[in-house]
């Protein structure tokens, strides 16, 4: 694959979990702004989406050390 195609395909699948991350961590810090309060639960699959969504950034970043 040519460097500017990997490149591009590398830059576009870290971004798709930087992006879910970011977008779980700010629908929680909104509801937190606005005085809401959500359910344990609610609270712990977003974490767990997050730590997953970091999990395949390390991972990616793992198969590129290779």
């Amino acid at each position: 694959m040519e460097n500017e195609t990997m490149s591009a395909k590398m830059i576009h699948d870290l971004n798709q979990p930087l992006n879910s991350i970011k977008m779980i961590s700010g629908g929680i810090l909104y509801m937190l702004n606005q005085g809401k309060s959500l359910p344990e639960e609610e609270v712990a699959r977003c974490m767990k989406e997050i730590s997953a969504q970091a999990d395949r950034i390390a991972a990616m970043l793992v198969d590129l050390r290779k």
